[in-house]
Formats: structure tokens, sequence, C-alpha cells
């Protein structure tokens, strides 16, 4: 399964969002070292194969109108959603292990 998709609009994030159970946000910007960072442990989780919960990434420099619905202030931000709703947000780094713990714990 292919859990990393690049969001391009209020309405693809929407869809995601819809129809997984669970579902992490990153909003991020390609010059935010922390950012980078964090792109490694999700691409990590990606190829983890036990790993089944969707990231939907925002490019906050390229999806304006998403980072305004979402009132998202800063890179990184982090949003944890379950059935449709924000059950938590984070804006600092996560490491790989943080991630995973805060997902099991939806």
């Amino acid at each position: 399964m292919e859990t990393i998709t690049d969001i391009n609009s209020e309405n693809d994030l929407q869809t995601h969002i819809d129809t997984h159970d669970t579902a992490i946000i990153n909003f991020h910007a390609d010059w935010c070292p922390p950012c980078i960072t964090m792109e490694l442990f999700f691409e990590e989780l990606a190829d983890d194969p036990e790993f089944q919960t969707p990231i939907l990434r925002v490019d906050t420099e390229k999806q304006p109108d998403i980072v305004d619905s979402y009132n998202v202030r800063s890179n990184p931000t982090t949003i944890f959603m379950k059935n449709g709703t924000e059950h938590r947000r984070e804006t600092e780094m996560l490491d790989k292990k943080e991630i995973k713990t805060i997902i099991n714990s939806l």
C-alpha cells in the first residue's frame, strides 16, 4: 500500500480523510530542516508493511487555502485524524517512534 500522498486540493484532502479510519496530515515546506528530517521518518514508515495509516503531505507554500482551513501557523505541523476528526496536533519535529505511538493510541 502506498501510504504517502501529496495533497493538491482541499477536496483531495477531504476524500482521503473520509475514506480512512485514521490519517496523518503532514504540513511541511521544502526549506524547513525539521520537515526534511521528518520526511525520512515518514518514508521509513511507508516502507513498513505493518504501517497502514495514510500520510497526507501538504506543502504549505503551494496549498495556502488548506493551511488556512486547518489553522496551521508553523512548519512542521502534524495532525492525527481519526474518523474524520482531528485528535492530536503537534507543531514540532516527531521521530518515527513518536509517530507510531500516537497512531497506536488513536
